[in-house]
């Protein structure tokens, strides 16, 4: 299933050219193949009387407040949604993180620290909490930078709904427009040394409106930003206690689709902490 995903997420950003080679077409393909495996499971579920705790479960005997249920195609579409939307883009940044933090040690150190601060103050045994979260005021600084500079929506489509004029540009009802985010967000009219990991301009930046769009903007900014943000913090928190890790690679360089990752995946060597 996870390599079904991977073709489908190769061709969210992919020409729609439905031709066989092309990476829309594989990704129509995976698509189906993904759809067949999800429904013979819900059939399964539900001839068998099968209950699970899961986020199929969940949605399988959602009701509304009008009786209704959510028919087969709407339970897959929350599934896609969930995973392509929550789960790659977050397991991106977490690589990312691991990448600039091995390429800056003196972050790292800094990071380091505070970690180490925090932990002091835990039992061995004791998880930690949102309390500990809202302490982490340096790491806090390294995600912002961290989803500045993945930019794991590097653009986003749009419909012109009504003739419009943008600085002398007209754009006419129902054109197609791209919205590119990762232009906005490596402006030196903006950030100050633009593709410098520095999380400390987050010290006192107060980003303008429209220059720091990381998860939309508007009715359609992602509502799972501020979960997004405590995952990252809580992975940093715990690689920093329990490894050391160094990239193998260190001048590898980027591909931009789907996704912006290193070319080489981030090979990295990990070890236990001292």
């Amino acid at each position: 299933m996870e390599s079904l995903y991977r073709g489908i997420m190769a061709g969210i950003r992919a020409m729609t050219i439905n031709i066989p080679g092309t990476a829309f077409h594989h990704a129509l393909k995976c698509r189906e193949e993904l759809s067949r495996i999800l429904l013979d499971e819900m059939r399964k579920r539900r001839e068998e009387k099968i209950q699970k705790m899961d986020f199929m479960q969940t949605l399988m005997d959602y009701v509304d407040e009008d009786g209704n249920w959510l028919n087969d195609v709407e339970v897959l579409d929350n599934i896609f949604s969930l995973i392509l939307g929550g789960y790659e883009s977050t397991s991106n940044v977490m690589t990312w993180s691991l990448y600039y933090l091995a390429k800056y040690p003196q972050i790292l150190e800094r990071v380091k620290e505070e970690t180490h601060a925090i932990k002091k103050l835990k039992s061995e045994e004791s998880l930690l909490t949102y309390e500990d979260i809202k302490k982490m005021k340096y790491t806090s600084k390294v995600v912002e930078e961290l989803i500045r500079l993945a930019n794991v929506s590097p653009f986003i489509f749009r419909r012109v709904v009504k003739d419009v004029v943008v600085d002398g540009y007209k754009f006419p009802r129902n054109w197609k427009v791209i919205v590119w985010i990762r232009a906005i967000h490596i402006d030196s009219k903006y950030y100050d040394d633009p593709l410098t990991f520095n999380p400390d301009r987050w010290k006192d930046c107060k980003p303008k409106a429209g220059t720091y769009s990381v998860f939309g903007a508007g009715m359609r900014y992602c509502p799972g930003n501020n979960l997004a943000r405590h995952q990252l913090m809580m992975f940093i928190y715990h690689a920093c206690l329990k490894y050391k890790w160094e990239l193998l690679n260190p001048e590898a360089g980027i591909v931009f689709q789907p996704h912006q990752r290193p070319r080489d995946g981030a090979e990295m060597l990990f070890s236990q902490a001292d």
